[in-house]
């Protein structure tokens, strides 16, 4: 053999290992390193990035998996839904953050539809080092950007197959040019140099096509390699999420064929990467062509699976969730588990769960309210809290309160309203079809229904508004309707007082300046002080005296004058 071609191989031989050494060191810096961020923010708030951007993703396990009932699209933006899941997400998988988001909109109904087990969230509370052990093994299966995992395999379906004989000549080449470099170094060399040539020009050309195939299969790979992971990470304090690891292996035995050979695609794992092996691999494939030759069988594979990576992502999901309440658990003041059944709604100390300095409120009441009170005073906070407080009982079996005990509800909600400008309805006409549906719900004699209205029928005058939303108010009531209402309209405290519960919130003025406690208070508002707030915010005596007479008038008379 020529001693320059000798002399290559050794130095090549010798580049192939200290890049082996090389990937090796930076794969365990970022495990370690990893380990560090865990262990610095236990008890602290989540520590991710989430951008709107970054949600995108988060309804595709929901589309693909629909419930008898989920929370639907009007109360999922009156509550602020996706930055509740952000509070409560310390997920590690995409898997994980689409199932709580899954979960978060789907609550149980009965006993028998709780999803989390109890006994394993509080494990994982407990038993930290298994915690963490299961959480690195699931931020290695990591993303997959701001698409859906069901996203991607839809996007299989699409996938067009092409013979992979030019990828095959690929190899063809590099093989020739090695063998003539033997024999005749400048010929090698020449047709070397053509060879690594065609063969980056083609492999760009042809891996523009299945790009966002590859991106699939890539995910699959590390949900199973995640998967088998799980099933075999020990677990020195628990034997928790035992029938889950059991179900993952089964899962892994029986989708083999699918990763056989799957190290010929880019690199699949959340540590691959930028180290200096994986990028070594990156130009190892492209010269030969190798994840094209094995992106149709493994395409092929994934379509037969489709069942199995769904369940898997169930599984992961599911874990990953589990860990995620129990850190969401370990950053809470106050919580409690809930007494889930009877007919009566009562908690103490409910917050808010994504208030920093939140004012603490305690009710008991067989599940109809009337809050009345100024702007500001609290009513839409109380409203919002005490529906999260029911839907986090019902999904992730932790509410921010000192105690809480209600039954099983089908939980709606008509607050935030705004014009729809793509139909061209009015926000009174948005506002009464967003009633009609809880109207409608109501006419099901399945799980009773709880709902939360805030200022009902606010977009028409005045007496049309106390005349109609006292009406839907009180059939509500004869429906078994449950409802959380909030009004301006004082009226309204006495036409339905034989049919809800009067609380309400005041502001206090002193010296000019406005302060609320934000105290739940029973009984409806008596103090007029709607008009004093124009004097403590700087308006003239005359406008501020000149309304107190009009209203006084009215109250006597009851007219306008």
């Amino acid at each position: 053999m020529d001693p320059a071609v000798l002399t290559f191989l050794t130095v090549l031989a010798g580049l192939l290992f200290f890049f082996l050494m090389m990937g090796v060191r930076d794969n365990r810096k970022k495990a370690a390193a990893y380990l560090r961020t865990l262990k610095q923010h236990d008890g602290q708030l989540p520590w991710k990035e989430h951008t709107t951007e970054s949600d995108t993703h988060l309804s595709g396990y929901f589309h693909a998996h629909p419930a008898p009932f989920q929370i639907d699209e009007r109360t999922a933006a009156d509550l602020d839904l996706v930055s509740v899941f952000r509070r409560l997400d310390y997920t590690q998988s995409a898997a994980g953050e689409e199932y709580l988001y899954w979960l978060l909109r789907t609550p149980a109904l009965q006993d028998e539809d709780q999803t989390l087990r109890e006994e394993q969230i509080q494990a994982m509370q407990v038993c930290k080092t298994d915690r963490i052990a299961l959480q690195i093994a699931l931020h290695q299966i990591g993303g997959c950007g701001k698409y859906s995992i069901y996203d991607h395999l839809s996007l299989l379906d699409q996938a067009k197959r092409k013979h992979p004989v030019s990828n095959y000549l690929a190899i063809l080449l590099i093989a020739l040019s090695v063998v003539v470099l033997l024999f005749q170094t400048e010929a090698g060399i020449v047709l070397l140099f053509v060879s690594i040539a065609w063969n980056v020009i083609t492999y760009y050309r042809d891996r523009n096509q299945v790009a966002p195939y590859l991106l699939s299969l890539h995910y699959i790979l590390r949900l199973m390699d995640g998967a088998d992971r799980l099933r075999t990470i020990h677990l020195s304090d628990t034997p928790c999420f035992e029938e889950e690891r059991e179900e993952l292996g089964k899962i892994v035995a029986q989708t083999g064929g699918f990763r056989r050979g799957s190290f010929l695609l880019a690199g699949t794992g959340r540590m691959a990467g930028g180290n200096p092996l994986d990028i070594l691999f990156d130009y190892i494939r492209i010269l030969l062509h190798l994840d094209l030759i094995k992106f149709n069988s493994m395409i092929d594979q994934a379509i037969r699976y489709r069942s199995d990576i769904d369940r898997l992502i169930t599984i992961i999901g599911k874990i990953d969730s589990t860990i995620s309440i129990a850190c969401y658990r370990d950053s809470l003041g106050t919580w409690c588990q809930p007494n889930l059944g009877g007919t009566a709604f009562e908690t103490r100390e409910l917050v808010h769960p994504l208030l920093r300095s939140p004012v603490a409120n305690s009710i008991t009441t067989d599940g109809y309210v009337l809050l009345t009170g100024s702007n500001a005073s609290g009513k839409s906070t109380f409203l919002r809290a005490a529906a999260l407080a029911a839907l986090m009982a019902q999904t992730i079996r932790t509410v921010c309160a000192a105690s809480y005990r209600a039954g099983y509800y089908r939980i709606y909600s008509s607050m935030a309203l705004q014009d729809d400008l793509s139909s061209g309805e009015s926000y009174y006409i948005v506002e009464i079809r967003s009633l009609k549906r809880i109207l409608d719900a109501g006419k099901e004699s399945s799980t009773p229904v709880l709902c939360f209205l805030d200022e009902v029928l606010r977009g028409t005058n005045t007496v049309e508004r106390i005349a109609a939303s006292s009406e839907i108010l009180h059939s509500l009531r004869e429906r078994g309707i449950r409802c959380f209402a909030a009004t301006h309209d004082v009226e309204l405290t006495v036409l339905l007082e034989k049919d809800y519960d009067n609380y309400h919130f005041e502001e206090q003025i002193q010296n000019g300046d406005i302060s609320f406690p934000y105290r739940l208070l029973p009984g409806p508002a008596r103090s007029r002080n709607a008009i004093r707030l124009l004097e403590a915010i700087g308006y003239d005596e005359s406008i501020i005296q000149a309304a107190e007479n009009r209203a006084d008038n009215f109250l006597k008379t009851g007219t306008w004058k």
